[in-house]
């Protein structure tokens, strides 16, 4: 099986290659899911299996088709705590695919010289390589596990009782190497000092691999675009993506994802990729007490005919990022097809929000469908996103009439 596998590898880089490669349209609009060109790129969810080198793995390609461009990349685990970053420069027209496996084996990254001056990146941009404690300190991060092996009970990510890291990916355009996340209070500072860019250079893909199955998903990144003169993306109290890192100062000027979603499905055959945000920071915190689970405002189930059920408590969402049916823990859908509609807001307890960003919570919702689906053997996986049904710079928190009151 190995040649096989080694084939499908190739193949598949190839395609991912060529999917970041589309076309921009020629006019984007902020507060809408492009495919363009934009400031931030988000993979929802990353997966790597620790525990064989033929296991499960995640790669990303990342694309300049305007020009140059210094970007900043963080990993972050399921329940949202950063727990990597690190440089990349991509030449004009250039692009680069990270195995992910790659980074939680050795750290090891590489990447072009700067072309032109960026402060703080020197010459060339050293590749990432972690040591032998650091490495460790990572997997028990995506892990669940206690990150300090001395044992204090400090933890970063769910605990799911495998060897199978999980998390999802950001990935920013920057203006020089500082060695800052967004996390860190002077990334999205003012003037001379921000770290971040707003010009909207990067593109992205990624495919979550399965070799032992012969088996990929994948699917554009999602593209996060910067405007700094709008009003929705610039006005403090406004929700932006990375506003629950600057409570809400709009600071980071990026366009927030959709608070509502539809997504079909096929009981034997469909799961979802579902990226939540928590609202606040999050740092690592003692494992018996993890952050506590995020709650939605109401999940709906319909079937073909129209009819209705509020599934909200059967399908938990807990995390920032989770992966669920379709090779997942199963979906509990009360019909063999039909649609759900995801309401996803929530308000974190006992944090004070500012007007505009309470209730409604952004969100990104991937359908991952399989062969069994359609009878078959479950021989193929599809991974597109889910229609969304708002747009996070104008939230719409109608809530559906359902049988029993349900709401």
């Amino acid at each position: 099986m190995g040649r096989p596998n080694s084939l499908a590898r190739g193949a598949i880089a190839a395609a991912v290659a060529l999917l970041a490669s589309g076309q921009a349209p020629a006019r984007a609009v902020v507060g809408t899911l492009d495919a363009t060109p934009a400031a931030t790129i988000l993979v929802p969810y990353v997966e790597v299996d620790l525990t064989s080198p033929l296991g499960t793995t995640t790669l990303v390609t990342l694309e300049a088709p305007l020009g140059a461009a210094l970007v900043h990349a963080t990993l972050w685990t399921d329940l949202g705590v950063p727990v990597l970053g690190f440089d990349l420069f991509l030449p004009a027209h250039g692009s680069q695919t990270l195995n992910l496996r790659d980074v939680l084996t050795t750290g090891a990254t590489s990447s072009a010289a700067p072309s032109g001056a960026y402060a703080g990146c020197g010459a060339a941009i050293p590749p990432l390589v972690l040591d032998a404690p650091a490495v460790a300190r990572l997997r028990a991060a995506l892990t669940g596990q206690p990150l300090d092996a001395s044992g204090a009970a400090t933890c970063a990510g769910a605990a799911h009782g495998d060897q199978v890291a999980r998390g999802y990916l950001t990935v920013d355009v920057v203006t020089r190497c500082a060695g800052l996340g967004p996390a860190d209070a002077d990334y999205f500072a003012g003037g001379a000092g921000r770290v971040a860019s707003d010009e909207n250079l990067l593109v992205g893909s990624f495919q979550i691999l399965e070799p032992s199955q012969n088996l990929a998903l994948g699917d554009r990144a999602v593209a996060l675009e910067a405007d700094p003169s709008g009003a929705r993306t610039r006005e403090a109290g406004r929700p932006t993506f990375y506003g629950a890192l600057s409570g809400f100062a709009a600071a980071d000027h990026r366009e927030p994802l959709p608070t509502r979603w539809s997504a079909p499905f096929v009981a034997a055959g469909t799961g979802l990729v579902v990226w939540r945000d928590p609202k606040t920071p999050r740092a690592p915190f003692p494992c018996a007490t993890p952050p506590d689970p995020l709650p939605a405002e109401q999940i709906a189930a319909f079937d073909l005919a129209g009819g209705a059920a509020d599934v909200t408590s059967a399908l938990p969402l807990p995390l920032v990022t989770q992966r669920l049916g379709a090779g997942a823990p199963a979906l509990p859908f009360p019909w063999r097809a039909g649609w759900l509609s995801l309401a996803l807001g929530h308000d974190p307890a006992g944090v004070t929000l500012p007007a505009g960003a309470r209730g409604a919570a952004q969100a990104y919702v991937l359908v991952v469908g399989s062969g069994t689906a359609c009878g078959g053997e479950g021989r193929f996986l599809t991974g597109y996103a889910a229609t969304p049904l708002d747009s996070g710079t104008a939230p719409d928190r109608t809530l559906l009439a359902l049988p029993g009151g349900g709401r």
